[in-house]
């Protein structure tokens, strides 16, 4: 609750968290319905081959679609996204009311599910920009997983009630509305100056199709990224295999109808509410890539044995299960990417992610209907959950390698957390200064700045005492959480004291550039000797 809480004491996050979450149940209506209107014209067959017309173009525009993202302002890239979604899915449910044709209703369910890739990578991007304090962003994003998963159960949970009184083709205009409501509701959004500051900022953006690849270059870059983004891709083969099994499974083995397909498809998203729900205990853990690979493992189990049930309640508690395993998943999946990866760069980053994640749901969509007509539903669920189980435990040796930040920059975090200095950057930028910094010991009598000497580096106290003289007095005497050094290095002119240390201690110790580049992104200090 405490990071609920903080997340939500900031307006521009409460805004884009509530729009984030009728982005989701929107999204997850529309997909259902569209899902439930291709089976009711050609089967399972029909739905898997509408999931894959859907999913196809959205894979291959999101570099294009993200790194437009990467050029606006928080505002106008939220905007685009919901706005253009918003449109895109009244266009479906027109069509849908209107009775028209097949192709034009897939059509345009091809048209919408491009415009939405915008969603996420604009959201995820927003966060860093949006929050205030570091621990802001980090429960920001906690709770993310948390407004998404509620998008998963709504989204179901709404076309369950709109098929038990009516049809879906009314709803779908509703969840429109909807989306137009979150565009509205970011629109209206008034940015933090620092987040104003830091768009003003940016470099000369470089040409388009180039800037296009740099969510790319920035995973090749990152050690372990890429065998993140394969698991990324297995856990979304297993979701779109779900989609079409579920649907499957409920109308034609458990013999539950639409609505139990509905019921089934809301289980995945209880699951993945109650995920998140315990994903916020994450916060502040190291290791990341273990608890990535243990919700993998955890899921896939849980999905396959959905093959083993014989009643709608134990099928729907199976996959709720795996949603709450998978929920894991994702959160620890996107926070080493938040902590890995440049924020100038971040919408494209997760771009790389969302192109993947549809990948994934449309090989999963794709196979399921084979998987049926081969071995049937029962059989095919077990084999889905194969394929998310064993390969995590394959790559938990390269997801390690994602680990580093976390791992050698927590203690270092929490010191430049408590400095003034370091206040206004936001979680991603300090995280990535605690990793360019270095330790460094000081014994009793080493002097560490003479007056007069060129300024190269700055240094935070982690324990020890420290005398500061200058002109042959001395001026100052500094203990645990103090800091000196930046005077020379913010003013670019020589030593202006000298240090000595009188009390051996443990010193944190930044280069002039990734303190200067940090310091670009900050508030000015207040002056100190």
């Amino acid at each position: 609750m405490t990071a609920l809480r903080a997340a939500l004491s900031e307006s521009a996050l409460r805004r884009a968290l509530v729009a984030f979450l009728f982005f989701g149940i929107a999204e997850e209506g529309v997909w259902l319905a569209v899902l439930l209107y291709a089976y009711d014209v050609g089967g399972a067959t029909a739905a898997g081959a509408v999931a894959v017309a859907q999913l196809v173009p959205s894979m291959l525009v999101v570099p294009l679609t993200s790194t437009l993202i990467d050029r606006l302002s928080v505002r106008a890239g939220l905007v685009l996204a919901y706005g253009s979604g918003a449109v895109a899915t009244l266009a479906i449910g027109v069509l849908l009311v209107a009775g028209a044709p097949t192709w034009a209703v897939v059509l345009a369910a091809v048209i919408q599910s491009c415009a939405l890739t915008m969603g996420r990578p604009a959201h995820y991007a927003a966060l860093p920009r949006l929050a205030e304090l570091p621990t802001h962003l980090v429960a920001a994003n906690a709770v993310t997983g948390s407004v998404e998963a509620l998008g998963v159960l709504l989204g179901p949970l709404s076309v369950a009630v709109a098929l038990t009184f009516s049809e879906v083709a009314p709803l779908v205009v509703g969840l429109a509305v909807l989306m137009g409501v979150a565009a509205l509701l970011v629109g209206t959004t008034r940015q933090p100056q620092r987040a104003v500051a830091r768009e003003d900022d940016q470099p000369e953006p470089e040409p388009f199709l180039r800037a296009a690849t740099l969510g790319l270059r920035e995973v090749r870059r990152i050690p372990g990224a890429f065998s993140l983004l394969v698991m990324v891709g297995m856990v979304w083969v297993l979701q779109g295999a779900l989609d079409v099994l579920g649907v499957s499974f409920a109308i034609d083995v458990l013999e539950a109808g639409e609505q139990g397909a509905s019921i089934l498809a809301s289980g995945n998203g209880l699951g993945l509410l109650l995920g998140s729900a315990m994903a916020i205990l994450l916060v502040g853990v190291a290791r990341m890539s273990r608890v990535f690979v243990a919700g993998a493992v955890v899921g896939g189990l849980a999905l396959a044995a959905v093959g083993l049930t014989e009643t709608l309640v134990v099928a729907a508690v199976l996959v709720a299960v795996s949603g709450a395993a998978r929920a894991l998943v994702d959160v620890a999946g996107r926070t080493l990417l938040h902590r890995n990866a440049d924020d100038r760069a971040m919408a494209r980053v997760f771009g790389v992610q969302e192109a993947v994640l549809v990948g994934g749901l449309a090989v999963g969509a794709a196979l399921a209907p084979v998987a049926i007509a081969a071995i049937g539903e029962r059989a095919a669920f077990a084999l889905t959950g194969a394929l998310l189980a064993v390969p995590a435990l394959v790559a938990l040796p390269s997801l390690a390698a994602l680990d580093r930040t976390g791992v050698l920059a927590a203690h270092r975090i929490r010191l430049l957390r408590s400095l003034s200095l370091f206040a206004p950057l936001p979680a991603p930028d300090l995280e990535r200064l605690a990793l360019a910094s270095n330790h460094c010991p000081a014994g009793q009598g080493e002097q560490l700045i003479e007056q007069g000497a060129p300024g190269d580096c700055f240094y935070a106290i982690e324990s020890g005492r420290y005398e500061v003289v200058k002109d042959g007095e001395s001026v100052a005497l500094l203990g645990p959480g103090g800091f000196f050094g930046e005077i020379a290095l913010l003013r670019d002119v020589p030593r202006t004291a000298s240090v000595t240390c009188v009390e051996a201690g443990e010193l944190i110790v930044l280069d002039r550039e990734p303190f200067m580049t940090a310091m670009g992104r900050a508030r000015p200090p207040r002056e100190r000797p």
